[in-house]
Parts: structure tokens; C-alpha cells; sequence
């Protein structure tokens, strides 16, 4: 479908996940440059790490579960600060935000998990230079894990991330247990992002 509808000319970011089945899942973020011939993707240190690192990494099988430990920055105003760009880069001191992470590998009351898991699906609140990839990626199936008769709204209980590996948040997804199966997957960090989307097109285009 990209190849397709993308022109190669207006493409100039893109994410990546890779994994060694069934984990650990590792995050990439890519930036095209031209510094290359032919101009190519490289990756980039992620905006919510340490400023020089460009993977983070979920594994389920042992030791911390989310490495390196994201220093996210959602619950302060809206920022153009990106960790990678400071000179020197920003301080973890100066970010104040929540991750999955937090409750990843301690014990937290299912209230404190649900304003976690509350902001991060928020697209006012949460996005790509202020919260960690393994946050956005999780957030939907650790709430069904921890809090009880969590419910995304607008969105059929069958789609849900129906396994913890389970990392999408719009797509399909093989099943390594279940060899086999594949699950068609909808998170709410979907549902409140094509919300947002289909407001924004119904207010700015389809009104004028």
C-alpha cells in the first residue's frame, strides 16, 4: 500500500519494529538524508531517550522489561524540545511524564495504572517527541491486563490486543502461540488518533 500511495520524493520519516520471535520487540526511529547516494534511511536517536540512543527495547522473558528506560516529557506543556536536538542534550531532569514503563516493572494500584495508561492515549497530551514508542504500543493491553472490565469505547472487544505480545496499534497481527492465527488489531491510542483526524477533516475541510 505505501509503495503504492507514497511518492518516494515526499517520504522523509518512518518508524520500524523488529523482533526475535516472539521478542524482544525493538523500536527504531528513521530519518531520510542525502548526506548518502543514493539518500537513504538512517536511524535517529529517539526523542524521548537520552538524546544519543536510537532503539528501545520491550522484553517479557526476563530482566527490565522496557531498556533503556524512557524519559518522557507529557505532562508538561507542549514542546518543540526534542532530547536529540539540545546541545547539550536536554536533561531527564527538566521532562515530566509518565510511561508504561512505570508500572512495566513495579507494582502500581489499577487507579494510578488508568491515569497512566489515560495520558499516554491521549493525542492532546501524549505523541511521537514527547512519549517513548514502547508507552504508545502498550498502553492498550497492559490497561486490559491490570485494570478490571477496562473498555475502549467505539471500539469492538474482538479487535483488542487479545495477547500481550501483541504490540500494533492498527493491523494485523501473527500469533506465535497460536500458529495460524491472525488477529485484526485496534488499540485506542487508534481510536482517539482517528478521531482527532476525522474532526480535524469534517472542522478545516469538508466545512469550507
Amino acid at each position: 500500500m505505501l509503495e503504492k500511495h507514497l511518492a518516494p520524493q515526499r517520504q522523509s520519516s518512518m518508524a520500524i519494529m523488529a523482533l526475535d520471535t516472539p521478542e524482544p520487540w525493538i523500536f527504531v526511529a528513521m530519518q531520510k538524508t542525502d548526506r548518502v547516494s543514493p539518500p537513504a534511511f538512517v536511524p535517529v536517536p529517539g526523542p524521548m531517550l537520552d538524546g544519543q540512543q536510537v532503539a528501545q527495547m520491550l522484553n517479557f522473558r526476563g530482566g527490565n522489561h522496557v531498556q533503556p528506560a524512557p524519559a518522557t516529557n507529557n505532562q508538561n506543556p507542549i514542546t518543540c524540545r526534542h532530547a536529540a536536538f539540545q546541545n547539550p542534550p536536554l536533561p531527564k531532569a527538566d521532562r515530566k511524564g509518565v510511561a508504561t514503563a512505570d508500572f512495566f516493572d513495579g507494582s502500581l494500584p489499577a487507579s494510578r495504572v488508568k491515569e497512566i495508561v489515560d495520558i499516554i492515549a491521549d493525542p492532546a497530551k501524549s505523541h511521537f517527541f514527547n512519549t517513548d514508542c514502547v508507552s504508545c504500543h502498550t498502553d492498550t493491553r497492559q490497561a486490559m491486563e491490570l485494570i478490571a472490565d477496562f473498555t475502549v469505547p467505539g471500539v469492538a472487544p474482538e479487535v483488542l490486543p487479545q495477547e500481550k505480545w501483541n504490540v500494533r496499534n492498527f493491523g494485523w497481527f501473527p500469533s506465535f502461540f497460536r500458529p495460524g492465527a491472525v488477529e485484526a488489531t485496534v488499540t485506542r491510542r487508534t481510536a482517539t488518533e482517528t478521531a482527532e483526524v476525522v474532526k480535524f477533516i469534517n472542522a478545516e475541510l469538508l466545512a469550507r
